[in-house]
């Protein structure tokens, strides 16, 4: 589908694009061409499958990372396992977190086997989230997240389990408006697949966290 990309960086291996915090990444039943994937399918001009290395929820906006081809992909997707892909998020939460920087080791699981939310329990896999708060103003606060492992919903959950869940995620605690979660993935550091340089992209702070603190 003909969507327009903002693209960040990119070269015959690899893709690195912004993507809005209203978008979903893949198709699914209630959005079956709206979505990063159809974006980019047709900005490659390819029917191939595409191969999105780090995926964001639908209301996370920021950095996302793919790869053009295979080879780049294999070697993509094993960094990502090993943790070699590091990635900075900025996000809006409820309050502020005490002490203003701290390291949050929770384990997560499914909070239902047919749900997709999740929580903390002991019985969970290991989740590691670095935090630091930035600023902070009329009850809410801008902290930069650190995913140290890569669990789904991993920030959304630690920041509800800490007693500052992200401004409007509402599947976790926060009070809901009609706005959309004020998470943002800021800035992605990787190996490039092929030559072996290390590069980083960012993307800038959305409009819509102007005004919150």
């Amino acid at each position: 589908v003909n969507i327009p990309l903002d693209i960040i960086w990119e070269d015959e291996d690899i893709l690195v694009v912004n993507k809005p915090g209203t978008m979903p990444v893949h198709p699914s039943r209630a959005h079956k061409t709206d979505t990063l994937a159809n974006a980019v399918m047709y900005y490659m001009g390819s029917r191939e499958s595409i191969h999105i290395i780090t995926r964001l929820d639908r209301e996370t906006s920021g950095v996302v990372l793919i790869a053009k081809n295979p080879r780049a992909a294999a070697i993509l997707t094993e960094d990502m396992k090993t943790g070699k892909i590091k990635k900075e998020y900025i996000a809006v939460v409820n309050g502020m977190p005490q002490p203003f920087k701290e390291t949050i080791c929770a384990p997560i699981k499914k909070k239902d086997v047919r749900g997709i939310s999740r929580c903390v329990s002991e019985d969970g896999k290991e989740a590691v989230t670095q935090y630091e708060v930035v600023k902070k103003a009329d009850g809410l606060s801008l902290v930069k997240l650190f995913p140290i492992t890569g669990r789904t919903h991993q920030l959304r959950v630690h920041m509800s389990y800490i007693g500052h869940p992200i401004y409007e995620d509402a599947m976790y605690g926060a009070t809901q408006s009609g706005e959309r979660t004020r998470l943002h993935c800021h800035r992605i550091t990787f190996i490039h697949p092929i030559t072996g340089e290390e590069i980083t992209a960012s993307a800038p702070i959305p409009e819509d966290f102007n005004g919150l603190v």
